[in-house]
C-alpha cells in the first residue's frame, strides 16, 4: 500500500515538534510504502532552513514552504488537487498540534475502511475542546469495529486534525456539488451526496485517541462568501488568537 502522510503547519514549533515526535512514536506504518508531504503556510518569522530540516528529519520527503499565507481554504483546494494527481492508496492527514494517545497500526485503519465502504474517512477522535461539545465517550449508537476500536458515525465534518482516508476521496468532483472553496464542512456536505460518512474512531472504552494541543491559532481562514466566513472575518491573519474562545492570544 502506498500511503501519503501530509501535514499542515503554521510555523508553531512549540506544537509542531511534539506532533512530529508523537507521529514517529505512535503511528506504525509497517507494510506500507510511505511518502511525506509537509506544507507550512505561515512565512511570518519562519526560519525556512530550520523548518525544512525538521520536516526532513521526521520523514517528510517533500517540503512546501509558502512564501505568503494562503489560508486554510486554499490549502484544502491545493492539497486535494495535489493528492488527486498521484497514485497513493491512502492518506494520513494531520494538523501540526495533535498528540496520539496510543499506538495505532495504519493497516488496522485500512482494514476498517475496506470493511465499510460508506466511510469517507476515519477521524481519530480528540478530547472535548469547545464548551458546547460533550465529552468523548462510548455511545450506544457507536459501531463496534474490532476488539480495539469503536466508531461514532456522522456526516457533519470531514476532519483534518488527524484523519485517514482513501486517496480516491480527492477525486470526487466537488465542483459538481458546490461553488465554495473546500473546508471540513464543505467536503462533508459534498460527500453527503454520495451517502458517505465520517467515522470518529475511539478506543474500545470510548476514549479519545488523540489530544489537541493547539492553544492558539494563526493565519488566514476562509475566503469571502465561503460558509462560516462571517465568523472569522474580523480576525487578522497575522495575529494569534485563542483557538477555543477567539480572543487575541497574550
Amino acid at each position: 500500500m502506498k500511503i501519503c502522510k501530509v501535514i499542515w503547519s503554521t510555523n508553531r514549533l512549540e506544537y509542531l515538534i511534539p506532533t512530529l515526535k508523537s507521529q514517529r512514536d505512535m503511528l506504525d506504518f509497517s507494510g506500507c510504502e510511505v511518502h511525506g508531504v509537509f506544507i507550512d503556510d505561515m512565512p511570518k518569522k519562519r526560519h525556512d532552513g530550520t523548518v525544512y530540516e525538521l520536516a526532513k528529519m521526521f520523514g517528510y520527503d517533500e517540503v512546501i514552504l509558502h512564501q505568503e499565507n494562503h489560508g486554510i481554504a486554499r490549502n484544502w483546494n491545493d492539497t486535494f488537487k495535489l493528492l488527486s494527481e498521484r497514485d497513493y492508496d491512502y492518506v494520513y492527514h494531520s494538523e501540526d498540534d495533535v498528540l496520539i494517545n496510543q499506538p495505532i497500526k495504519i493497516t488496522d485503519l485500512i482494514e476498517i475502511l475496506k470493511s465499510h465502504d460508506d466511510y469517507s474517512q476515519i477521524c481519530l477522535s480528540r478530547q472535548k475542546w469547545y464548551d458546547h461539545e460533550p465529552e468523548t465517550q462510548a455511545l450506544e449508537t457507536d459501531e463496534i469495529l474490532s476488539e480495539q476500536y469503536r466508531g461514532e458515525i456522522n456526516q457533519e465534518f470531514f476532519w483534518s486534525l488527524a484523519s485517514f482516508y482513501a486517496r480516491s476521496i480527492t477525486n470526487v468532483p466537488y465542483s459538481d456539488y458546490t461553488q465554495h472553496n473546500l473546508s471540513e464542512f464543505v467536503v462533508a456536505e459534498c460527500l453527503k451526496n454520495l451517502d458517505l460518512k465520517t467515522c470518529k474512531l475511539k478506543n474500545s472504552e470510548g476514549q479519545n485517541l488523540v489530544t489537541h494541543i493547539g492553544q492558539y491559532s494563526i493565519g488566514k481562514r476562509l475566503e469571502v462568501g465561503d460558509p462560516g466566513w462571517e465568523k472569522f472575518s474580523m480576525y487578522s491573519p497575522d495575529k494569534k488568537y485563542d483557538s477555543r474562545y477567539g480572543n487575541e492570544w497574550r
